[in-house]
Order: C-alpha cells, then structure tokens, then sequence
C-alpha cells in the first residue's frame, strides 16, 4: 500500500523462465531427471520471489510456473480425481490428442499430500521477512462449471447433484484451511465461469447442453460461497473474475450488466473481488462496479499481459480515477489483465518476453502512486 492507498498487485501468472521451459523439453526427450528439473524449478522460483521482491510487490506467489496447467494440475492432485490422456479423436474437436485431463473416478475430496503444499513450503521459505505470499486456484465454480460441461461424465460418480456440488465445497474449503495453516495469508480464486456465461459461444454451449441458466448461476455462487464458510478472519480472499466482456455484444452487455453484479457481488464469503478493465470497456465495466455493495473490495486490472507494448500511463490513470468517483476506497488495488501471456498447453513462450513482465510491473508501481 502506498500514499494513494491503492496497492499493485501481480494476481495471475507470470512467464516461464526460458531454462524452466527447456529443462521441461529435456524431460521430454529423456535428457534429464524429474530430480534435475525439480533443481530448475527451485532455482526459476527462488529468481522470481527476488523479482517480485526487488518490484516492490508486498504480496508474492509462485506465478505458477511450477505447474504445467495452471487449473488441471491442482484437480489432478485432489482425491477422486486421476489423469487422463485422450488418445484419440476428431481433428475438428477443441483437444489435443496426448493432452491430459481430469477424470472423476471416484468421491472428490481433500488430499493432505496435494503437491501444491509442498509448492507452497518452498515459496513461503524464500519469501524475505515483512513480504507476505499468496496462492491461485482455480475457483470452486470454476471445477463445477467444467465438469458441468464434459457431457455428464461427472454422473458416473454422483447419482446426485447436490452431492457433488457439496464434495467440491468441502475439498476446497479444507485444502484452503491447510494452506492458512502453512502460514499462507492471501487466496485468490480464478473463476472464468462468468466468462463463459458472458461470451456468446460460451452461452450457446451452456443452452445447448440443457442448463437452466437462473438454476446454474446460483450454483455456481453457492459452490464458491459453501467452500469459504468459516474460514479464519485472518485469511483473505479475492475471486478473480476474467474477462466478462469477451465476445460480448454492447446489446448483449447491456443486457447482462445487472445480472453480473449481482452474482459476482452477490458472494456472501468474497469480500474482495478482481475484476479485468480491459482497453473499450470502460462503459460496461463501469457500469458494473457500480453495483458494489458497501463493505466488499475491487482490485482492477488496468494493464494488458498479453503485450510487450507499454500502454499510455495518463490513460490508465484517467481510467484508475474514474473507477474511484464510482465506489470511492472501495478500490483496493490494481493489477495485470488476466496475468503474462503464455501458451495455453503451458511450457512454450510466446513474443512476450520475460523483461516485458517487468516493465508492466513497474508501470503499476508508477500509476499506483500517481493517482
């Protein structure tokens, strides 16, 4: 927090490190050990807590670079659940073939060995005294909305609905109690349920696969809202909502706008919520956080990971500014739009370097303190 009282932020991902991304390539082809990429991965996360460190971050996480895919890698480690390969299949269809994906193969519950607590232990060692660390998940909406969608496979399982809805509440809301008692302060939850519930192709695939919108929508609040009951007043909580406005129509936003707030903010158990304000989007985001209700936060991302170019600091600015006249301290922090671009299926780069994250960073710090 600085003198403006709106902190910066890294809420998402950041790059691969090109040696973590070839030492995962040598694993591939045999040229070394899991030992030895573990040695990689000790030494890319040690450099980049010094990054955060060195940015003036407060808050810093593991930018989940020790994972491959950012949200199957934490399902993979649940019980119940195993790792798949799809072997085969159209060349039309949106999967690659050798690809791994969760299976449910049995009661979804907490796993004390999960690796991300282990991951964690070793980011909370290199953090320096005074710098506090945090964890991304993919938000319990997030798991639901998925396995939702993978025509009905879920049901092998569950007979029940409200079952399972209840295992994924209970599994996260104890794998979030052991993180806190590893001493981990700061959960941010990544949900881009809301996203496919705003994007046309999104919604047309929700219709098409017979869901009741009003019916699906509550549950998607409610499996976020079980899973952080009773949790300790200490530990804080952000869902991180992506990109609402993708393949949105202004008719189309215009028509949700109101629905959106009132989901997203209608959370009993989030008190703060990340919410992306990308570039032509200012009417629609505006109009949405307006919907703010006294006591919950806003954290915006206000610059693009996507890109090496550095957007224009007085615009930004101007867009900081008019956030704050619509829910005044309410605004808690900015951020990076949905994290630094990287590939999808994860160990590849893409033109966006390294430096670049940098750079994004600092110019947070420079507008952090300028409005």
């Amino acid at each position: 927090m600085n003198k403006t009282g709106i902190s910066y932020m890294a809420c998402g991902k950041f790059m691969f490190p090109q040696r973590l991304v070839d030492a995962r390539r040598r694993l591939q082809s045999g040229d070394v050990s899991s030992e030895q990429l573990h040695e990689v991965e000790t030494e890319c996360l040690r450099d980049l807590v010094r990054r955060q460190t060195e940015a003036g971050l407060q808050i810093v996480s593991d930018g989940c670079i020790t994972r491959t895919q950012w949200d199957f890698d934490f399902y993979f480690g649940l019980d119940g659940v195993e790792r798949r390969y799809i072997e085969s299949g159209h060349i039309y269809q949106d999967c690659d073939l050798h690809h791994p994906v969760p299976c449910i193969t049995g009661t979804i519950g907490f796993n004390d060995a999960h690796p991300f607590f282990s991951q964690y232990m070793d980011l909370a060692s290199m953090a320096p005294a005074g710098v506090e660390t945090s964890v991304l998940l993919p938000a319990p909406a997030h798991f639901l909305l998925w396995l939702l969608m993978q025509d009905g496979t879920w049901k092998s399982v569950y007979s029940d609905f409200n079952r399972l809805l209840g295992d994924i509440s209970r599994t996260y809301n104890e794998t979030i109690l052991k993180f806190y008692g590893l001493g981990c302060r700061h959960i941010i939850l990544e949900d881009r349920s809301w996203r496919m519930l705003c994007h046309r192709d999104g919604l047309k695939r929700i219709l098409q696969a017979g869901y009741d919108l009003h019916q699906l929508t509550s549950s998607l609040r409610r499996v976020n809202d079980e899973a952080l009951q009773q949790l300790p007043a200490g530990l804080d909580i952000m869902l991180y909502v992506k990109r609402l406005e993708v393949g949105v129509s202004r008719e189309m936003a215009s028509r949700h706008c109101g629905a959106i707030s009132q989901i997203v903010f209608g959370h009993s158990n989030v008190p703060t919520v990340i919410l992306d304000m990308p570039d032509g989007s200012e009417d629609s985001v505006m109009s949405i956080i307006s919907h703010l209700p006294a006591g919950k936060r806003l954290v915006i991302g206000v610059v693009d990971g996507r890109s090496p170019q550095l957007e224009n600091m007085d615009e930004v600015a101007a867009k900081i500014r008019a956030a704050r006249q619509v829910i005044g301290d309410s605004l808690r922090g900015i951020t990076v739009i949905g994290g630094f671009k990287r590939e999808s299926s994860s160990i590849s780069t893409t033109a966006f370097l390294e430096d670049d994250q940098w750079q994004k960073i600092s110019l947070l710090r420079r507008l952090a303190d300028a409005v």
